[in-house]
């Protein structure tokens, strides 16, 4: 199989970008594949790199003056002739015969490509779509979404993070056999659990006090993550006689105001007892994972499979994670990990809850970690693809 992997996400500054380079570098060790190439923003490449890039570098344009947010429903409507003729060029040179684009909302011409390559195989890898993530309130929402769908109406099959997103498209009268619903996954062995020692100095190094219980959590600061809110919590629980509760945030550094102003009201109550830093190369994750006890991610969107609750898993640490469609349907609450209501009401019971029981936090460690390193590498999500992309083939 000879595969290109469209990505604008590739060399993004969130979440996207993990999943994009973990995603591709399994999909490149299959033996199945032949060959294979990613086509991205050419940003700090480098001859050595070990992967193929394309360049399909794009900058502000012509739209550079406006809002990014404006920017970025206005480009929606503008298509993408230049990706296209680039991918088509790529697919003529190199005898590609699969295509996988991840969407996000660009307007890539499908058709168009199809046309010039009629026997390519093009998939499309959904892990949101564009009026979900970014515009909830836009007028005329249901017309957008309509035309955001139709967009992708000429591909022959999809893969979804979650059933949530799959059922969307079912409603949308896609086929579902053309679907697979394929969960993130974890790079076992960059995530290969913690040790005393290793504990020991990530402590130090972040001089987080002696006898504190670290409550981690790593990812962005959109305003569905609801930060001042985890925030909040921790500092009532603070004020209810709970003061050995230290609240490590990785991610967001200064860049959130909500964030920042909720810190600075609670300055009275936690003090040094909190750190926030900025986003952290991603090698350096699982070591700063293993200064946490507790692993916290309780607020998602109801689509999202978020991509940090498998690294939390995979390192054998106790997590708590939010009750929603898509976490639900990869993990059993109480058995591999902790799920919070989405109201934020039940939050502070589970800290208290893995907190006073070390077997329940020894418990859910050690099966949420078999869970995940038995399902849910990124070995395994490249392989699930490849099964999926060759039934769709033999149709």
């Amino acid at each position: 199989m000879r595969i290109l992997y469209f990505c604008e996400e590739y060399f993004c500054n969130h979440g996207g970008r993990t999943h994009a380079r973990e995603f591709f570098a399994a999909l490149k060790s299959l033996p199945e594949v032949e060959y294979a190439a990613v086509m991205s923003r050419n940003r700090n490449t480098s001859p050595n790199s070990k992967h193929t890039i394309v360049n399909s570098k794009r900058g502000k344009g012509y739209l550079g003056f406006l809002p990014p947010a404006l920017r970025k429903f206005l480009r929606f409507f503008i298509p993408r002739h230049d990706a296209a003729r680039k991918i088509i060029s790529k697919i003529a040179q190199e005898k590609i015969d699969v295509l996988i684009v991840r969407h996000g909302g660009q307007n890539i011409p499908y058709g168009k490509i199809k046309k010039a390559c009629p026997n390519l195989i093009i998939c499309i890898e959904i892990n949101a779509f564009i009026f979900d993530e970014h515009f909830h309130h836009i007028w005329f929402r249901p017309v957008w979404q309509l035309l955001e769908l139709k967009m992708l109406q000429c591909a022959d099959c999809f893969f979804t993070v979650s059933s949530y997103l799959k059922n969307y498209l079912v409603t949308k009268n896609i086929k579902e056999t053309k679907i697979l619903v394929n969960p993130n996954g974890v790079n076992e062995k960059l995530f290969g659990g913690i040790s005393a020692p290793e504990r020991n100095k990530a402590r130090r190094q972040l001089k987080i006090p002696d006898k504190a219980f670290v409550l981690g959590y790593i990812g962005g600061a959109e305003k569905f993550r609801r930060l001042s809110q985890m925030v909040e919590a921790v500092e009532e629980l603070k004020r209810n006689g709970q003061d050995d509760l230290y609240l490590l945030i990785i991610g967001p550094g200064d860049k959130s105001p909500l964030l920042n102003e909720k810190i600075l009201q609670s300055q009275e109550t936690l003090g040094k007892w909190i750190s926030c830093l900025d986003r952290q190369p991603y090698d350096q994750i699982p070591f700063l994972m293993s200064a946490f006890d507790l692993a916290i991610f309780p607020f998602t969107n109801p689509y999202c499979s978020p991509l940090k609750l498998f690294e939390y898993l995979a390192m054998g640490l106790p997590a708590i994670g939010p009750d929603t469609p898509a976490v639900k349907e990869v993990f059993e609450d109480g058995e591999h990990l902790l799920m919070v209501s989405q109201d934020g009401s039940d939050f502070k019971e589970a800290i208290l809850r893995l907190k006073e029981s070390e077997d329940l936090k020894h418990r859910i460690g050690r099966k949420g970690r078999e869970r995940v390193l038995s399902s849910y590498t990124w070995v395994n999500n490249a392989k699930r693809t490849l099964r999926h992309i060759s039934l769709c083939q033999c149709k």
